[in-house]
């Protein structure tokens, strides 16, 4: 797509920071660290600036214009620039006249555009205008701001080492990562200490290039504008984008025929930014469909691929000719006599020669030198300084041969050829490279090819009819919007169902495989695949807020950080290719002087060469064939691909030193419910008292409806699975028309209220006897829910006991062969719950849990402090929690798992987020973290073995013994597959398989059954849930007494009892 040029875009985005806190005003100011007073701006018109030095001049003008000043911002492409006075200065006629002549006497013709004021805020430590907002949308005044950065030309971990270094020695940086995989720079500043701007050209001075990149999350969109042919028309496309409501700044770039839009998603969409363009005479689409910035990532990487393919095929032109002549000819007695020949003091053959590599070298090879040259001015050290002295000294070498001796004795033995084929080696497996690299973000480039690129959208009238129906660009929908999802299509956005059935496929981004039933009121996310129903479906969050856009950036992020390991790499990196140059000096010294000594016969020189010719073959044999680059992406290119691949299986992985984390993990916590349980309590079991007998009014129907009724008032997830257990034995009938009065929830126990003149009492046993009901007879029915782990709660009627439901939780069906599967894994798993002893065994025998790991009876707060105490034992710990109460410990372990997280991905405490709620993705997650380490460790000894074995080799070790060597070529084409075969290695993991676990669930010694004889083996207690009106002390017995207190003296089970092994009834 067509871009603005950097010295437009980086300062549109200072005039567009101006602008923005002009249209905001005060509410610019309150993002600005400090209240400070409004202060005025001056916008103008300048004529003759045409780059970003002419831009910096007139900055620099109206900046010494007036005392007055005291900001500036100008723009070459768009004629703009913008003076911002001082806080009480007024945009006088004077002041005004004054910035109009300073820039007039710096050679530019100018007028003044516009003069407004209210920009509040306060000005920046560098004297020009505070920035509202940092790059990407980080705020200024004190706070960190973020930017990233495209940089592109890097090769190795050197190459991203040396812009780091530079990026951390400025001033106001207080952090800087960069991937020369993924291309990317992120930095951490402070915006009143340094800008963007000073931080790309920081990068372009250490000889890389540098783009702005443009953040998934912002509320940006880029248009291409068709139909603009002077000032006037960008002017008028800019003037309607400013006056559609919620839009914050506009640009327009009449050269590249687009428009920069920022707005507020809550206030106006894409569709209707591009209607006002069309109102104005003008056609514009978005520039990146989907508004992902996928498709400028997917250029890029096409754009690099080009690149070396290019330069491959030019060097060709001239290394084939090179070859033909060196190895083919001589063979060929005619052709061999005619390259004999003299052209003037030269052999024909060197002429030729130098005439072939000449181009080469300094044409197609120009890139390995201009790098290497900014690589050493920044007191760094990468593959191109190792390319470059090998080429040059092969090079050289030869021109100097080729004229001494053609003025002397001397045998003009070159070699122009060797530094020819370097280069064309070198140049196959850059491309060879940047094919396989492009490959480790298919996953990214999958995801967002889910969205589909039309979308259709229906108007409806107030009774929800379809008025009319038209396809638009997904990439306009808006939130809201009411879209129809035909049968086979994909989703556009996320959504509401308010129309239709069907099942939905998912599996693309959580990986399950069974289509999901939709009906209304359901939600749907964009990118799924829709069954053979159709349905109608409310947009709710489009763009950067969809769950797919923040997949993509999430993953993307992941991908940008590194993992702990790759600090070794950066290490060996800093210090490769000064080691590489020591070793290759050492090599030609030895061989050197054993020639001069006459260490070695004579024929062990190739015909044609002298002891200092065959020397130098070796050294440059050192330089080239030593490879910093597989080392630099033996770690980045795994993480990326592992990054990947969990995405694609519903795992999110938030970085590499999460990853690297998880594959060390040794012992790993467990959350019981909603995470090992099902989290959706039922009733199991329900009885009714014999009392109802003696009141002909009160029947079972009654009862029920009563305690509905009661409990419907409540929201706790017991409540609601009694409230759904009564509605439907009742049909809902009688519920309804009850009304509820006087209701009160008391915390930990129950509720109480009148319903329909009935006093209710709901709740724990131990808070209807707190409430004087007599309580003797439910004795039985309490004692049974121990035994088998159930939760009792019981209703009275007046002060009278009617009934008692029996609650369970089932626990995943995955559960036992996730734990067997994590055990087999040499990891102990643990679990810690707030539920009693009891019903915490229950659960750890159903999953196979050790009784002995089981942590019962535990506040949220304290769950943090378990993790610790297994920290503080030597163990790696990680913890799966659902992420409703287990943030801190989830933040406290090395590694926290949330499970089930659906579209809530952005769980600040997680490190890895599970889209499912199934237990197998714990397992497949840890499994992938230790996959992908096994694979990194593979690269590292391919990587270190390469270069410990093939540096000696091409140093001559095996020469005097077999009179092996490796001529530069042959080293150069070493090298150059080195890096190809570690990245290759890296994408093996894209075969990767989560491991299988069958669903099993183990049952009691002697399973309690419920009314219907249905085994209640996979049925637990969920005292846990009790936190609220039905919760329980789980210390403290139904009847208030201690646990271990006997509910019963007449020889029943006490709710001890119910101990691991020792589930069946005594």
């Amino acid at each position: 797509r067509a871009r603005a040029p950097p010295c437009w875009r980086g300062a549109a985005r200072r005039v567009r920071t101006l602008k923005r806190g002009a249209r905001r005003e005060g509410a610019s100011a309150a993002r600005l660290a400090g209240m400070g007073a409004s202060v005025e701006e001056v916008r103008l018109r300048v004529g003759g600036m045409t780059c970003a030095a002419c831009s910096a001049a007139c900055e620099r003008a109206i900046l010494g214009a007036s005392p007055a000043v005291g900001g500036a911002a100008a723009s070459a492409v768009s004629g703009d620039a913008v003076a911002t006075l001082l806080e009480g200065e007024p945009a006088t006629e004077e002041v005004q006249r004054a910035i109009v002549q300073a820039i007039q006497d710096a050679g530019f013709e100018a007028s003044v555009a516009g003069a407004n004021g209210s920009v509040g805020g306060q000005r920046g430590a560098g004297g020009g205008p505070a920035r509202a907002e940092g790059c990407n949308g980080a705020a200024a005044g004190g706070a960190e701001a973020k930017a990233r950065f495209v940089v592109t030309g890097m090769t190795c971990a050197a190459c991203s080492a040396s812009v780091e270094n530079a990026l951390r020695k400025l001033d106001g940086v207080t952090r800087a990562v960069v991937s020369a995989t993924t291309e990317q720079a992120e930095v951490s500043y402070d915006p009143r200490a340094i800008e963007p701007a000073a931080l790309r050209e920081a990068i372009l001075n250490c000889g890389f290039g540098a783009e702005a990149a443009i953040e998934i999350g912002e509320r940006m969109v880029d248009l291409e504008v068709k139909g603009m042919s002077c000032a006037s028309c960008s002017s008028a496309v800019e003037g309607a984008l400013l006056r559609v409501h919620g839009v914050e700044d506009a640009q327009v770039n009449l050269l590249a025929g687009a428009a920069h839009v920022a707005y507020d998603p809550a206030l106006t969409g894409v569709r209707d930014i591009v209607a006002a363009v069309a109102e104005a005479g003008f056609e514009a689409r978005p520039a990146a469909a989907g508004g992902m910035g996928g498709d400028v990532a997917d250029e890029r990487t096409k754009g690099e691929v080009q690149m070396w393919w290019t330069l491959f095929r030019r060097s060709c032109l001239f290394t084939l000719p090179a070859f033909v002549v060196t190895s083919i000819c001589p063979h060929i007695p005619a052709a061999h006599r005619l390259l004999d020949d003299h052209v003037g003091p030269f052999r024909l053959h060197s002429v030729l020669m130098f005439i072939f590599a000449t181009p080469v070298q300094f044409w197609v090879g120009m890139r390995f030198h201009t790098g290497a040259i900014k690589a050493l001015r920044n007191r760094a050290a990468n593959m191109d300084v190792l390319v470059s002295l090998g080429t040059n000294a092969s090079y050289f070498y030869s021109v100097f041969a080729v004229i001494y001796g053609a003025f002397t004795s001397f045998q003009d033995t070159d070699f122009f050829e060797t530094s020819a084929m370097l280069i064309t080696f070198i140049l196959l497996g850059k491309y060879l490279e940047a094919l396989a690299k492009g490959r480790t973000s298919d996953a990214i480039r999958k995801l967002l090819q889910l969205t589909p690129d039309l979308a259709t959208l229906l108007e409806l009238d107030k009774d929800g009819s379809v008025l009319s129906e038209k396809e638009i660009d997904a990439a306009l929908v808006q939130a809201n919007d009411v879209l129809r999802v035909g049968p086979g299509g994909r989703v556009p956005c996320d959504g509401v169902v308010i129309h239709g059935q069907s099942h939905v496929d998912e599996s693309m981004l959580t990986g399950e495989s069974m289509p999901v039933a939709k009906g209304v009121g359901s939600e749907v996310t964009g990118g799924t695949l829709n069954g053979h129903g159709a349905l109608r479906v409310r947009a709710s969050r489009v763009g950067a807020d969809a769950v797919l856009s923040q997949i993509v950036r999430l993953v993307e992020r992941a991908q940008l950080s590194k993992a702990p390991v790759q600090a070794f790499a950066d290490v060996v990196s800093s210090i490769f290719v000064p080691v590489v140059v020591s070793l290759s000096l050492i090599t030609f010294s030895v061989w050197m002087l054993a020639g001069v000594e006459g260490l070695y016969p004579d024929d062990w020189r190739p015909k044609g060469t002298d002891s200092f010719l065959f020397s130098l073959l070796f050294a440059i044999s050192v330089v080239v064939i030593a490879c910093p680059c597989a080392l630099g992406l033996a770690t980045p290119t795994a993480v990326m691909v592992g990054t990947g691949v969990g995405a694609t299986h519903g795992i999110l992985i938030k970085g590499g030193e999460a990853l690297e984390m998880a594959h060390r993990v040794t012992a790993i916590t467990f959350d019981k419910t909603g995470t090992l349980t099902r989290g959706r309590p039922s009733v199991e079991v329900f009885e009714e008292h014999a009392m109802l007998a003696h009141d002909p009014s009160l029947t079972r129907e009654r009862v029920l409806a009563l305690v509905g009724a009661a409990e419907g008032s409540s929201e706790h997830p017991l409540a609601s699975a009694i409230v759904n257990f009564c509605r439907r034995e009742v049909a809902g009938r009688s519920m309804a028309k009850l009304g509820v009065e006087n209701f009160e929830a008391v915390p930990g126990r129950g509720v109480k209220c009148d319903v329909d003149g009935t006093t209710m009492l709901v709740g724990s046993p131990a808070f209807l006897q707190l409430e004087g009901v007599n309580m003797e007879r439910a004795q039985q029915f309490v004692s049974e829910c121990a035994r088998f782990a159930r939760t009792p709660i019981v209703a009275a009627c007046n002060g009278v006991f009617v009934a008692a439901f029996g609650m369970a939780d089932p626990i995943k069906p995955d559960a036992s062969a996730v734990v067997s599967g994590l055990e087999k894994l040499g990891i102990e798993v643990h679990m810690i719950t707030g539920d009693n002893r009891a019903t915490a065994e229950a659960v750890a025998y159903a999953a196979g849990i050790d009784p002995s790991n089981v942590r019962a009876e535990v506040l949220p707060g304290g769950k943090a402090g378990i993790v610790a105490d297994l920290k503080a034992k030597g163990h790696v710990v990680a913890m799966v929690g659902d992420g409703v109460n287990d943030a801190p410990a989830l933040a406290a372990a090395d590694i926290g798992v949330a499970i089930g997280a659906g579209a809530d991905i952005a769980m600040e405490a997680a490190s890895f987020v599970l889209m499912r709620d199934a237990l197998s993705d714990v397992l497949t997650a840890i499994d992938l973290s230790r996959t992908t380490f096994k694979r990194i460790r593979i690269n590292y000894v391919w990587a270190m073995g390469y270069n410990v074995f093939m540096i000696p080799i091409a140093a001559g070790v095996l020469y005097p013994c077999w009179r092996l060597r490796l001529p530069p070529m042959l080293a150069g084409a070493a090298m150059a597959c080195s890096s190809v075969s570690v990245v290759c290695s890296s994408l093996a993991l894209r075969w990767y398989r989560p491991p299988k676990v069958l669903a099993s669930v183990r049952s009691g010694p002697d399973a309690m059954h419920r009314v219907d004889g249905s085994a209640l083996a996979d049925a637990v207690l969920t005292d846990e849930l009790l936190d609220d009106e039905h919760g329980s002390d789980s210390s403290v017995s139904a009847f208030g007494e201690r646990e271990d207190a006997p509910l019963i003296q007449n020889g029943q089970a006490t709710a001890s009892s119910a101990r691991w092994g020792a589930l069946a009834p005594v």
